[in-house]
């Protein structure tokens, strides 16, 4: 019987990673950031769109390669300009799962997950946040729908889960932290985002502070010693931003190779991602940096790698300037 693992970036850091929680605060050094972040434009507007595809997978000399696939669906980051020196940062997640046996009560349903995010637009400090996920009725489980808000302001967060009440807790998180919703977007901020860079930071995850009692994590991120070519082969943006083209005219990008775990033992499965190494070419006087071109995700069945399951996350549009801006 496989475990059901839900986005990382809606749901919580458990259920990518092993548990090894710090507490309500953890150690990491004092964050700074350039004066120029990565997404800066004169009208801050930026959506990435990617593909979404989970598969089983399966060894083949030694090599973990993909089997079948069970499932499909589009991952959306829109980041926007806010109020009071504010930067909001909304995802969208709709899978949908293929009618096959192998997805068990899954086969055929579509769930979707949302979430915004409010961060200071130099600090990215978080402001507030909201995540919701409507999962479709399974016939062997409880409905696990939720919706969870978070206001830093007032050091609370508020879960409830469908047909139940709220739940609400007091944050009390010492030092500087980030939300769990931020993180791909906050790698990406890094000035160590670059070869062979690596980075700590404190992730603060509301859901697992219900779940779990685990409010917060020590991260690391690692950047790998040599850039790769991310082949964008569902490309359908009206521009290709000058990225770079492998021989064959698809688009293949080089970028950065990051990995971001819990910082200590028993990490579990990095999350793995890759970040453009060249700037996006707006217009001849604009340009975006560092944006994320791939995302993969691991998870495990109860049975150890037999139960082996991958999504894989590829960028297939992206749009920055706000329309009729």
């Amino acid at each position: 019987m496989k475990k059901k693992v839900l986005p990382i970036f809606i749901f919580c850091i458990a259920a990518a990673f092993t548990f090894a929680a710090c507490g309500e605060s953890c150690a990491a050094a004092q964050l700074t950031f350039g004066a120029k972040m990565p997404w800066d434009m004169p009208r801050l507007y930026e959506k990435c769109v990617y593909s979404v595809e989970e598969y089983t997978m399966m060894e083949i000399n030694g090599l973990s390669t993909r089997d079948k696939q069970l499932s499909s669906g589009t991952l959306e980051f829109t980041l926007e300009e806010a109020e009071n020196g504010n930067a909001s940062l909304d995802m969208r997640t709709e899978i949908t799962y293929f009618d096959i046996e192998e997805n068990g009560s899954d086969r055929g349903l579509t769930d979707v997950y949302t979430s915004n995010v409010v961060f200071d637009k130099l600090t990215l400090a978080p402001r507030s946040s909201a995540k919701s996920a409507a999962i479709a009725k399974r016939s062997d489980r409880d409905d696990k729908s939720f919706s969870l808000t978070v206001d830093y302001g007032a050091n609370t967060e508020t879960l409830t889960f469908a047909g139940g009440e709220p739940q609400t807790r007091t944050i009390d998180l010492k030092g500087q932290y980030f939300d769990n919703e931020q993180l791909f977007f906050l790698m990406r901020a890094f000035p160590n985002l670059m070869t062979s860079g690596s980075q700590s930071f404190t992730l603060h995850v509301p859901l697992d502070a219900f779940s779990y009692s685990h409010p917060a994590y020590g991260m690391i991120m690692s950047v790998g010693k040599d850039a790769q070519a991310v082949r964008l082969e569902k490309w359908k943006g009206e521009s290709d931003y000058s990225m770079e083209k492998a021989e064959d005219g698809t688009l293949a990008p080089q970028c950065y190779s990051v990995s971001v775990s819990i910082n200590g033992a028993n990490s579990g499965t990095p999350i793995l991602a890759t970040y453009a190494v060249n700037p996006f070419v707006i217009t001849p006087n604009i340009s975006t940096t560092k944006v994320m071109t791939s995302m993969t995700t691991s998870a495990y069945g109860t049975n150890g790698n037999s139960g082996a399951r991958t999504t894989y996350y590829t960028l297939i549009d992206y749009v920055a300037l706000a329309p009729n801006a």
